[in-house]
């Protein structure tokens, strides 16, 4: 395989884990676009060997059905997943959490998203790939925000930590009935091998299934550690927010003044950059540079929203986001805001002091500091 096609599938593994229409990439074939779409230099890959034989048909039809426009066929997913879940691949369950929460059932959705998310650490952790496990990361990235920011709603995310226990008692009593190498379809080996002829001796897709017993066990200990752990740091988070009240209390209609462009603090960046990062220059004034690459801008019209990253090219850049100002509680603003693709959530803005503010995000923690920017007029 050539470097360039190599790095090309390493983007594509790193990058491309939704399919335009929002389906998730299960489908019996690594494609990243169907072939009317794709340019003459692109390459639409499809698994073979071992990789073809990954069955994967029940996850994307039941996806489909869930994330399509025929209620009756949703109706009819949702009663076959809760009614069989063994028989379901964990992305399946993703899926059916943004539905049921979309639907008003937000408690339900919140179980079968840690289900999945619980069920799927599982599946990536007994996969010989590594690279494939981060397929988990995307999943919570696109489903978990709306459902993360319900669950540690109240003080001491009480919600939430009755749950886990039910979510881990159900995992360890339901049988695994669907293929669990699913996972493989998004990782590099599986890429490579399906853009080139594999040399030597296969690979295994998964790890030997005399470990599989203590790796599931040793998932769901990790699990219910490292939701402790966020509980704890959220607390945390909230007790500091608390210490550091604004600084004046806001003007009437200050909500309308949000309007115009914004721009992180620095001392926002450098509170959650580590010491290190790859290409970074050694010292303070290294991380100070590249804090300066990390640093968000905020830019609000009338009705909608744009959250820009230097580093993304102009030509990347997410489009805007529609919002609306849903309450106004003294110095906090709760927004909600509705992307392109997927459902609303909120987020709160807190007045600190003229032309200062501060963004909360999910679990009520500080996202980052923001001043007005003199630099870039409102869009």
């Amino acid at each position: 395989m050539s470097a360039q096609l190599r790095q090309k599938a390493e983007l594509q593994v790193r990058a491309v884990q939704y399919l335009p229409s929002g389906h998730v990439l299960l489908a019996a074939a690594l494609d990243v676009a169907s072939p009317a779409a794709t340019p003459a230099d692109e390459k639409v890959v499809a698994p073979r060997g071992k990789y073809a034989g990954i069955d994967v048909r029940l996850a994307n039809e039941t996806i489909a059905a869930l994330m399509g426009e025929d209620e009756g066929a949703r109706s009819r997913a949702t009663h076959a997943v809760e009614a069989a879940p063994e028989k379901y691949a964990p992305p399946v369950f993703y899926v059916l959490s943004s539905v049921l929460f979309a639907s008003g059932r937000k408690d339900d959705a919140a179980f079968w998203f840690y289900a999945g998310q619980l069920r799927g650490r599982f599946d990536a952790n007994r996969c010989a790939d590594v690279s494939a496990r981060q397929a988990i990361a995307v999943l919570n990235d696109q489903f978990g925000p709306p459902i993360n920011l319900y669950m540690f709603k109240d003080t001491d995310a009480a919600r939430l930590q009755a749950l886990i226990p039910k979510v881990v008692d159900w995992d360890r009593k339901t049988p695994h009935e669907y293929d669990h190498r699913w996972i493989n379809l998004h990782g590099m080996t599986a890429m490579i091998e399906s853009l080139d002829t594999p040399a030597g001796k296969p690979e295994p897709l998964s790890l030997p299934r005399a470990q599989w017993d203590a790796i599931a066990e040793k998932t769901r200990t990790d699990y219910v550690e490292g939701l402790k752990q966020a509980v704890a740091m959220v607390k945390k988070k909230r007790a500091a927010m608390a210490a550091s009240a604004a600084t004046a209390p806001a003007p009437a209609g200050w909500e309308r003044g949000l309007v115009g462009s914004w721009k992180q603090e620095l001392s926002s960046v450098l509170r959650d950059l580590p010491q290190s990062l790859p290409g970074m220059k050694p010292g303070e004034e290294g991380r100070r540079e590249a804090a300066e690459r990390f640093r968000l801008e905020w830019t609000m019209g009338p009705d909608t929203l744009a959250i820009v990253n230097p580093m993304v090219a102009a030509d990347r850049r997410s489009p805007p986001m529609r919002y609306k100002v849903l309450a106004v509680q003294g110095n906090v603003a709760t927004l909600e805001l509705t992307p392109a693709e997927g459902p609303p959530f909120e987020w709160k803005v807190e007045y600190l002091e003229r032309d200062a503010i501060r963004l909360v995000g999910d679990a009520e923690e500080e996202v980052y500091r923001l001043r007005r920017s003199a630099a870039a007029p409102p869009r």
